[in-house]
């Protein structure tokens, strides 16, 4: 399941291009930077290793790791000499003064004043620093801000430069602001600087600006990007393809932990979740690895570079190893499952995938008839779907793509799924948003929460996503008619408003759906059936949205003609489904009875045998009942026996002893997707009663049928006998057939 989910909208050469870009990447950096960047060959930096000799860690492991935790000891411990020179500790934008606790540990220090200028809705340089007031302490942290938070501030402007003269916030700025602050608080001492990652861009920015080359003895730097680095994960879009894959198959089971680590951090750039102290919108702060000024630093500061690299290993080979465990963790599941003990039988179609644009549809209806029990013996069947049961899924991707937004964006959803499961009980609604993200919010996937007796919720941030879905299809740059079809069904249904050009989502309609769904679609049938006009327009959204056009006929005058304006066939058969209850009466004309349809779709056996035997026993009824068909249609045994009436591929018949026909020829089948088949037709013979219904469903790939068979009579003692059985069709071609139907199964 993992797996075919991470691979749901990506192709296959992306994906290939991705792990190639990928493996390179990491086999270069330690995840983050490119190693060549994080040792500066220049005179006034200590002589880079050799790569083969860095220390193993990846970019936000550097400072656990022990080789460069002592490796920072023992540089502090050289530039102080015999004295104890005050340290600076500064992290990267995303970190906090945590990161520094094994460096401390190795002097014996457990904690540090710490100095903020990220506090939120401040700008930096109206931070005062003296609220830090310890002189007896030897070592200091800080947090540098690469975002201007205050009231005001344009959004474009609210990243602060790695340096900017003009600028009393910029990064080196607030670092040239805390050695003045410690130099302070250590009256004619010279200060060490550490930093972390683009920490030390800052550090090395205000180390030069700075006239007076005494103030700082000397810059350790742990992984920062001295040279211009390139941010892979946010400019190529194949390899953010690979990390989401990576991202969606549980990438905690990658065997080797540096790796690991290193994913994990690229996972919380890509996903927006690394914390840099500024708005959800600002994103990931990609100007902070942009470097400022002469990398070389003046002539009395002393600069040393400590670097790390990833495990020369193949990513593949991970890959495959992850895998290879997973395979084994499914057989164990296979093994374990129980034996098949029903055979189901209904109907799936998976109509051609629908391509708009660059977008892709994917729908799949499934209706699941019965079951039929294929082991002898008792069968718990209490943990069993009720049937029948309808499903309708659809699956929206845009190929090789994001189908909200990008790599990056804030929002962007790679893939969404939404559909209803309804059976006789109770009606499911299915929403799942794939690698969604919102304002620093990030969901491998969004979905609603069960909350028990029959309600749902949805996640935290859900509503907007959705949202920001339709906004994408209904209201944005690009047309999807589709879509629109789509967003009017659902405004039928109360989910839905318009807004703008397009449609958003209505809150108080989702909420009351989620609360109780089944109800809430009971309640907007029933209204919407009850209210003419309200049916006049789902009808013609409906009709116009499934291309039935060849309907106008039936769709025009059975739901909503008032009485008297129908063709009289018409008003005769309306009268037929009334005596069933299918249709109740009007003011001006029948409406369909929604509560019956449902106990009609529930279970249709026993919702025939009960109403058709009403109607064939009571024989008063019965006989007014003829005799309303002989007035209305001017029928008699002799001059007009019968009439027959063709509304589009619908032929009804009815005769002067009261026998209805309705048929659907097989060579004017009502196709769906242009994959399957519905024809067949049902009769109730009044005179004689006696009712039979035969509904056929083929492929139109092969001649042979699925056939639904109903039959009731009436015998002469006046019981009823009830035949309901499955068959297997073959004379439905074009030309005879020597087979009868196979029975398959009774019902």
């Amino acid at each position: 399941g993992a797996l075919k989910s991470a691979l749901e909208g990506l192709g296959q050469p992306e994906l290939a291009a991705g792990f190639e870009t990928l493996d390179l990447h990491l086999r270069n950096s330690d995840g983050i930077v490119p190693l060549p960047a994080q040792q500066p060959d220049d005179p006034s930096w200590n002589t880079p290793d050799a790569v083969d000799q860095l220390p193993e860690a990846h970019h936000g492991g550097q400072l656990a790791s022990s080789a460069i935790a002592d490796g920072i000891r023992d540089q502090i411990n050289t530039l102080s000499g015999a004295n104890t020179l005050p340290v600076l500790l500064l992290g990267a934008p995303w970190e906090g003064a945590d990161i520094w606790s094994d460096a401390l540990s190795r002097f014996g220090s457990p904690s540090a004043p710490h100095f903020n200028y990220r506090e939120l809705g401040v700008a930096p340089d109206q931070i005062s620093l003296n609220d830090v007031t310890d002189t007896s302490a030897r070592f200091y942290t800080a947090d540098v801000a690469v975002f201007n938070t205050s009231p005001g501030v344009n959004p474009v402007a609210r990243a602060l430069p790695v340096d900017d003269p003009a600028n009393p916030s910029s990064q080196a700025e607030q670092v040239h602001r805390l050695i003045d602050r410690l130099r302070e608080l250590h009256p004619g001492q010279q200060v060490i600087v550490v930093a972390h990652s683009t920490s030390g861009l800052a550090a090395r920015a205000a180390i030069n600006r700075d006239t007076d080359d005494t103030r700082v003895r000397g810059l350790i730097t742990v992984g920062t990007p001295h040279l211009e680095s390139p941010l892979p994960w946010l400019a190529d879009d194949a390899l953010g393809q690979a990390l989401a894959f990576l991202q969606r198959v549980d990438p905690d089971k990658i065997p080797n932990e540096h790796i690991r680590g290193a994913l994990g951090e690229l996972f919380k750039f890509l996903n927006g979740e690394a914390d840099a102290g500024g708005e959800p919108s600002d994103g990931f702060p990609a100007h902070a690895f942009l470097p400022a000024g002469p990398i070389s630093l003046p002539t009395n500061v002393q600069g040393h570079a400590f670097a790390s690299r990833l495990p020369g290993i193949e990513l593949r080979d991970e890959i495959v190893r992850w895998l290879e465990a997973r395979i084994a963790e499914l057989r164990g599941v296979l093994d374990g499952r129980t034996e098949v003990t029903h055979v189901g039988v209904g109907v799936c179609l998976l109509p051609p995938p629908l391509e708009e644009s660059a977008v892709r549809v994917e729908t799949t209806v499934r209706f699941d008839a019965r079951r039929f029990k294929v082991v002898t013996g008792d069968v718990d069947e209490s943990g069993l779907p009720l049937l029948p049961r309808l499903t309708i899924h659809a699956k929206i991707t845009r190929p090789n793509g994001w189908l909200v937004g990008d790599v990056g964006e804030n929002p962007r959803v790679r893939w969404a799924e939404f559909g209803f499961t309804i059976d006789r009980n109770s009606v499911e609604p299915t929403v799942r948003l794939h690698d969604a993200f919102i304002d620093g919010v990030a969901l491998a996937r969004a979905t609603l929460e069960d909350l028990g007796d029959g309600g749902f919720a949805p996640e935290a941030t859900l509503r907007r996503l959705m949202d920001a879905v339709m906004e994408t299809l209904t209201r944005g740059a690009e047309s999807f008619p589709r879509f629109d079809c789509l967003a009017q069904l659902l405004e039928h249904m109360g989910l839905v408003m318009p807004e703008g050009d397009g449609y958003a989502f209505n809150p108080d309609g989702w909420a009351a759906l989620l609360l109780d769904p089944t109800a809430y679609m009971e309640g907007q049938f029933t209204d919407l059936l009850t209210d003419a006009d309200r049916r006049a327009a789902f009808f013609g959204t409906l009709k116009e949205c499934l291309d039935l056009q060849e309907f106008d006929d039936l769709f025009d005058f059975l739901p909503s003609a008032p009485t008297g304006e129908s063709p009289p066939v018409l008003e005769c058969l309306k009268a037929i489904l009334a005596q069933l209850e299918l249709l109740r009466p009007e003011e001006e004309g029948y409406a369909p009875n929604l509560n019956a349809w449902l106990d009609l779709l529930r279970d249709p056996e026993e919702y025939l045998k009960q109403h058709v035997e009403q109607l064939l026993t009571d024989d008063a009824k019965r006989q007014d009942l003829i005799q309303q068909l002989r007035t209305k249609l001017d029928l008699d045994d002799l001059n007009t026996p019968s009439v027959e009436d063709v509304f589009g591929p619908v032929t009804i018949t009815i005769d002067a002893n009261g026998r209805i026909t309705v048929a659907l020829d097989p060579t004017d089948a009502l196709v769906l997707a242009n994959q399957i088949e519905f024809f067949g037709s049902f009769e109730i013979d009044l005179q004689n009663q006696s009712a039979i219904f035969d509904i056929k469903v083929r492929p139109r790939t092969i001649a042979l049928a699925l056939a639904t068979v109903f039959t009731i009579e009436r015998e002469d003692d006046g019981s009823f006998t009830h035949d309901a059985r499955l068959e297997l069709d073959w004379d439905i071609g074009p030309f005879p057939t020597p087979y009868d139907a196979l029975s398959i199964a009774p019902l």
